[in-house]
């Protein structure tokens, strides 16, 4: 048995440094590791490990970004590490900013099937504006997503997961550096009959859009949306690798020629557009 009661954790983070790292760079070493490939008979099993009331506070310095997590609370029946059973895992959060999680997750660690229910309810999508800075010019975005959403695969095949449920997008907000409005809507939901990635397969039950307000500005340099978009991006820049005569070579990705991609199959059950 496992017991926590009112754990109190507080992340820093600094670029590629934490509050913690201190104690990390202290306990490691720079001799290589041996890795211990001798079978073991050991079986290992954890029992009713349980959470409870926990907080966890957590802000990215680089960004801006503050995530204030309080009522975290995990229940987990059972660790079945030989796959003789399900590891089961529950999970409950609140979000300070605004915003419930829920899940519940099932795994077998023999073959590493998992089965993953997940529900999110009001959660502030301004949370997210400083991460979309590398690729957006936001000044602010506002709403609340909520989501029901069942995901099956396995951990040695991700992207052969299957995704199904529903999502929504209420009283969504962007606006740009200059707090001028580039978009808004009172509602969009999708009801997902299953979405597989491997197979670049979509299968939309419906879609809703309610109540889209939006304009186009024509500029010298272009218009309210390329300016929107017009950010460097500093993954593609990341990529880019120097040549030994001093040009600047961008690393190609095995599948960017696409050749092994399977064309998209997209379906719609039902796409309604209400009050635009």
């Amino acid at each position: 048995h496992l017991t926590l009661v009112a754990p109190k954790v507080r992340v820093l983070q600094d670029g590629d440094r934490f509050n913690f790292s201190s104690i990390i760079d202290h306990f490691s070493s720079d001799e290589p590791e041996t890795a211990d490939t001798t079978p073991s008979n050991w079986s290992l099993g954890f029992y009713n490990i349980r959470l409870s009331d926990g907080e966890i506070y957590y802000a990215d310095a680089k960004l801006s970004s503050e995530w204030d997590l309080k009522n975290l609370n995990v229940k987990i029946p059972g660790v079945f590490f030989d796959g003789s059973k399900n590891t089961d895992a529950g999970i409950a959060l609140q979000m300070a900013d605004g915003g419930t999680l829920r899940t519940e997750a099932s795994i077998n660690f023999d073959n590493n099937e998992f089965d993953v229910d997940l529900q999110l309810e009001n959660f502030a999508v301004s949370n997210v504006r400083a991460y979309l800075t590398d690729m957006m010019n936001v000044g602010k975005l506002e709403g609340t997503l909520d989501a029901d959403l069942q995901a099956k695969g396995n951990l040695s095949e991700i992207l052969k997961t299957v995704v199904s449920g529903n999502l929504s997008l209420d009283n969504l907000d962007i606006k740009d550096t200059k707090k001028n409005q580039v978009a808004s809507f009172d509602r969009f939901a999708v009801e997902v009959n299953s979405i597989s990635l491997d197979d670049n397969k979509f299968d939309i039950k419906s879609i809703l859009l309610k109540g889209l307000r939006t304009h186009f500005d024509m500029y010298a340099d272009g218009n309210n949306f390329s300016r929107l978009f017009a950010v460097e991006n500093k993954r593609d820049a990341a990529s880019d690798t120097t040549a030994p005569n001093g040009t600047t070579e961008k690393e190609e990705s095995p599948a960017a020629d696409g050749a092994s991609q399977k064309p998209m199959q997209l379906t719609v059950g039902k796409l309604s557009l209400v009050e635009i």
